[in-house]
């Protein structure tokens, strides 16, 4: 009897166990699923609310931006009718355009932060990866050296940074600080564009001259200085810098649609610093799109007294 009870009873105990484990490997990958689930659950809302955005921009819904700049274009005056026949050849007023005036105006309004990718400098490669981070290692002005062309400016790049002091002056845009890069041709784009440099931060230079394990702590530097700079009214936060300082991961939350990436010598990026996330909103690519919209021109007529000697009072209107 024991041992039929046994033979009986031992399928059951075998079912039991296999019960047993099935239950338990049922709930490891339960559990597995759930760490999954919830690792990725933050980065999953974020990537809808991403998604959300970008249809709503294909969809042709504008953003926050577009629709302020549609309603700047309708309240302002201009000859609406000329533009419209104009659009037919070159010279017409494009959708660039506007956006480039609307930002023309905005910077006069002051709390941007304005990226500038410093002035013409001889294209040295070893520059990059090498006499720039000698230099700020070694605390050198490079202009003292023999290498002093790698890193910076030219004649021409001078003269240019000398013009973006003309065009923003002009312009009567208001600057409250001057923070720059310390290689020297950001430094001397600041000085001959603005005059000045307030503070050297060292985050600003182009991040391929840092150890790449330097460059996360360079990033959370900079991003907690733009983020904590506290702006006095109608006045701007300039960065004299780099192309590449906008490729270190995660120091821009946010480029609003339709601004692209990257800037020729004296371009500039417009920053806005909302709801603690630094957002790019647009782009100068160079400054002479800059410069040509602040210099305004009206039809003017000049009597030369003499025209057989126009060196007399007739070398500009």
């Amino acid at each position: 009897m024991n041992t039929k009870f046994k033979m009986n009873i031992m399928p059951l105990i075998m079912k039991k166990k296999l019960l047993t484990i099935v239950i338990v490997l049922n709930i490891s990958i339960a559990l597995i699923v759930l760490f999954i689930i919830h690792d990725n659950f933050m980065s999953v809302m974020n990537d809808g609310r991403n998604a959300v955005k970008e249809l709503k921009k294909s969809s042709g819904i504008p953003t926050e931006i577009e629709t302020k700049i549609n309603n700047y274009w309708e309240n302002i005056e201009y000859d609406r009718e000329f533009h419209n026949q104009q659009a037919k050849y070159k010279g017409s007023l494009t959708e660039l355009d506007k956006k480039n005036i609307f930002w023309l105006e905005e910077l006069k309004k002051g709390g941007y932060i304005i990226l500038f990718r410093h002035a013409e400098r001889e294209k040295w490669s070893e520059a990059v990866y090498g006499f720039d981070a000698y230099e700020v290692l070694k605390k050198l002005n490079a202009r003292e050296h023999s290498w002093y062309r790698a890193t910076c400016l030219t004649e021409r790049g001078i003269e240019t940074a000398k013009m973006i002091g003309f065009a923003f002056n002009h312009a009567e845009i208001e600057i409250q600080k001057i923070f720059s890069s310390p290689s020297c041709r950001a430094r001397e784009t600041a000085v001959y564009a603005f005059g000045r440099i307030d503070e050297l931060h060292n985050s600003l230079l182009h991040f391929p001259a840092y150890h790449p394990l330097d460059r996360p702590r360079m990033m959370k530097s900079l991003k907690n200085t733009l983020l904590n700079f506290n702006f006095v009214d109608k006045k701007n936060l300039v960065l004299s810098a780099h192309n590449s300082v906008f490729s270190y991961h995660g120091l821009i939350d946010e480029w609003e649609h339709g601004v692209s990436k990257g800037l020729k010598e004296t371009g500039f990026f417009i920053l806005e610093k909302k709801n603690n996330k630094l957002i790019v909103r647009h782009r100068f690519k160079d400054s002479a799109t800059f410069n040509h919209l602040v210099f305004r021109s009206k039809p003017q007529i000049k009597i030369c007294p003499d025209p057989y000697n126009p060196e007399l009072n007739c070398q500009h209107m």
